[in-house]
C-alpha cells in the first residue's frame, strides 16, 4: 500500500495532492504537460523535497514532515524509468542490466533476472555495446534495458515518466505489452506518468487499475 500526500510550492506553481494505492497495480497518473506529473514522481522518489509531506509504502514511512523525517533517494526502494534513460556507455547491455543487482544484498535480490530478460525479449542483445556511436540499440531496446535494469534493484515501486514518448507506434506497443506483462508477473505497484489518452487507453485495457488524473498540480474529478 502506498500513502501520498505533499504540498509543495514553486514561483509559479503548486502542487497539492493526497492519494491511496490498496494493491499492487498500475496506477496511470494522466494530466498535460505543466499539471505536475513529473514533480510528483520525483516527490515520491525524493528528487523534491515538499514542504508539507507523508509518504508511507507497504507501512515505511519514507517521509514526514511532521517528524522531520526524509528517506535520501538512494535508501528509496524504487526504479525510476523516464522519456530518455541513460545507459552506462562503456558497460554492455548485459553490465548495465546487472549493474543494480549485483549491489544489492543477496537477500533482497527479489526478482529472476533470467526472468525479466526473457519477458522484454532481449536476450539477443546482452553482448551488444550500449554507447551511441555503436548504434546497436534503437530507442526501443534502450528502454527495455532501462526498465530491465531498475527491475532488477527489485524495487517496491516502479517509476515511470513518459517512457514511450519519444518512440515510434510499433515500438510503443511493444513497450506497453512488456509493462503489462512484467505487472502480472511480479505483481509490483507501477506509477506510470503519461499525457497521451491513446497510450494510457491501451495500457489500462484488460485491468482495472487507478487514474489520478492531475490538473494544475490537484487531483482532478474527471
Amino acid at each position: 500500500m502506498i500513502s501520498a500526500q505533499f504540498f509543495l510550492q514553486k514561483e509559479t506553481f503548486i502542487l497539492d495532492v493526497n492519494f491511496k494505492i490498496p494493491a499492487p497495480q498500475i496506477t496511470i497518473i494522466y494530466g498535460q504537460s505543466g499539471s505536475g506529473k513529473t514533480t510528483l514522481l520525483r516527490c515520491i522518489a525524493g528528487l523534491e523535497q515538499a514542504e508539507k509531506a507523508h509518504l508511507t509504502v507497504n507501512g515505511e514511512v519514507w517521509q514526514d514532515s511532521t517528524k522531520n523525517i526524509f528517506l535520501p533517494t538512494h535508501l528509496r526502494k524504487i526504479g525510476y524509468v523516464s522519456q530518455k534513460n541513460s545507459l552506462f556507455p562503456h558497460l554492455s547491455v548485459e553490465e548495465n542490466l546487472f549493474f543494480g543487482f549485483k549491489r544489492i544484498e543477496k537477500n533482497q535480490q527479489r526478482i529472476d533476472p533470467q526472468k525479466i530478460i526473457a519477458a522484454l525479449k532481449i536476450e539477443n542483445l546482452l553482448s551488444r555495446k550500449t554507447d551511441k556511436l555503436s548504434g546497436n540499440l534503437s530507442g526501443g531496446e534502450t528502454q527495455k534495458i532501462a526498465i530491465g535494469r531498475s527491475l532488477l534493484t527489485s524495487p517496491e515501486i516502479l517509476l515511470m515518466d513518459e517512457p514511450v514518448s519519444a518512440l515510434d507506434d510499433d515500438s510503443k506497443k511493444e513497450i506497453l505489452d512488456c509493462i503489462k506483462n512484467l505487472h502480472q508477473q511480479l505483481a509490483l505497484p507501477i506509477l506510470y506518468v503519461s499525457h497521451s489518452k491513446e497510450e494510457t487507453k491501451y495500457l489500462a485495457e484488460g485491468f482495472i487499475e487507478e487514474f489520478i488524473f492531475l490538473e494544475n498540480g490537484k487531483i482532478s474529478e474527471k
